[in-house]
C-alpha cells in the first residue's frame, strides 16, 4: 500500500537553519519598514491639501521724535540773594523775574546798590547821562541822604517790542515812588559779563495815572502820550487848563521828569515834597 503524504506537510517537516535566518530577516525588515511608514505618514499628510502662504513681513513703526531741548534753567530769586548777600529790603518774585541768570544777577545787584545807598555798586552799569547825574548827587550828599530812608523795593520785569525793562516801586515811610528802567544784561552762567541801565522817562505823578496788572506797559503808554501833545503845534493844544496843569510843576524848579525821592538818580531831580502819594500802594 502506497503511503500518500502531504507535500506540504513535507515541506513544513523540512525546516533548515538557513531557512529560519532568512525568516527571520524578512520578519525584521516588514517591521521597520511598518515603523518607517509610520513615522513618514504625518509628514505626508501635512504636505497635502492648499499650500500656507508666506508670512507677510511688516516693517516696524518709525522711531518717536526726539523730546524737544530742555528749558533753560534759572537759579531761583531767594537764591541768588542769599549768595549775593543782597539786601533784604528787595523783593522780586519768580513770576516777574528776568529769564536768565545774567540778567537776574544784573538786576539784584543793581538795585541793591540803592537798598545800601552805593553809588559805586551801579555806576558801571549806568549809561553815561545816568552815571553824570549819579555823580552830581554824589558829591553833594545827595544819593546817601535820598536812598536812606527806603525801606523795601519792591522790582518787577518785562520784555517789551525786544527790549528788557524792571519798574522798581520804592517805599521810604509813607511815600510811594517808582522808576523804570531800560536794561540789558548777557553773560554765562551767574557771571555777568555786559550790562546796561538807562532811566526811563518818569512823569510827574505816575503813580497816580497807572494801574492794573501791567504797569510798566501803563507806564509806556503815559510817556508816549505826553511826547504826542508835546509835539502838538501850540496853538492845538487845548484845553488851556491841561497846560496849565503841566506847568504847575515847573514853578517848582522841575521839569517833567523827575526821579523819585527813594529812588535817585533820575535825569532830573525830584520836586520838592517828591511825588504825591496815590489812593492804593502797589501789591505786596
Amino acid at each position: 500500500m502506497t503511503n500518500m503524504t502531504n507535500p506540504n506537510e513535507t515541506m513544513q517537516s523540512k525546516r533548515t537553519p538557513e531557512g529560519d535566518a532568512f525568516r527571520a530577516i524578512a520578519r525584521a525588515a516588514t517591521a521597520a519598514g511598518l515603523a518607517a511608514a509610520l513615522v513618514l505618514a504625518p509628514l505626508t499628510l501635512s504636505g497635502c491639501g492648499e499650500e500656507e502662504e508666506a508670512p507677510v513681513a511688516v516693517a516696524p513703526p518709525p522711531p518717536p521724535p526726539p523730546p524737544p531741548p530742555p528749558a533753560p534753567t534759572v537759579t531761583p530769586i531767594a537764591q541768588l540773594m542769599k549768595e549775593l548777600g543782597i539786601s533784604d529790603k528787595i523783593r522780586l518774585p519768580e513770576d516777574k523775574a528776568p529769564g536768565t541768570d545774567p540778567e537776574r544777577v544784573a538786576v539784584l545787584k543793581f538795585f541793591d546798590g540803592f537798598a545800601k545807598s552805593k553809588p559805586e555798586a551801579i555806576r558801571a552799569a549806568m549809561g553815561p547821562q545816568d552815571a553824570a547825574v549819579l555823580d552830581a548827587m554824589k558829591s553833594g550828599g545827595e544819593f546817601a541822604k535820598a536812598c536812606a530812608p527806603v525801606t523795601r523795593i519792591d522790582l518787577t520785569t518785562t520784555n517789551r517790542e525786544g527790549k528788557a525793562y524792571v519798574m522798581a516801586v520804592y517805599r521810604a515811610g509813607s511815600d510811594i515812588e517808582a522808576q523804570l528802567w531800560a536794561f540789558k544784561a548777557t553773560g554765562e552762567g551767574k557771571k555777568v559779563e555786559t550790562q546796561l541801565f538807562e532811566s526811563y522817562v518818569q512823569p510827574v505823578d505816575i503813580m497816580s495815572k497807572i494801574s492794573g496788572s501791567n504797569l510798566i506797559g501803563e507806564w509806556v503808554k503815559v510817556v508816549d502820550a505826553d511826547r504826542k501833545v508835546a509835539l502838538e503845534p501850540d496853538e492845538t493844544v487845548k484845553p488851556t487848563a491841561r497846560v496849565q496843569e503841566q506847568e504847575k510843576p515847573e514853578a517848582s524848579g522841575s521839569g517833567e521828569e523827575s526821579g523819585p525821592i527813594g529812588a535817585p538818580p533820575m535825569r532830573n531831580k525830584p520836586p520838592p515834597g517828591g511825588i504825591d502819594r496815590p489812593g492804593r500802594g502797589p501789591g505786596k
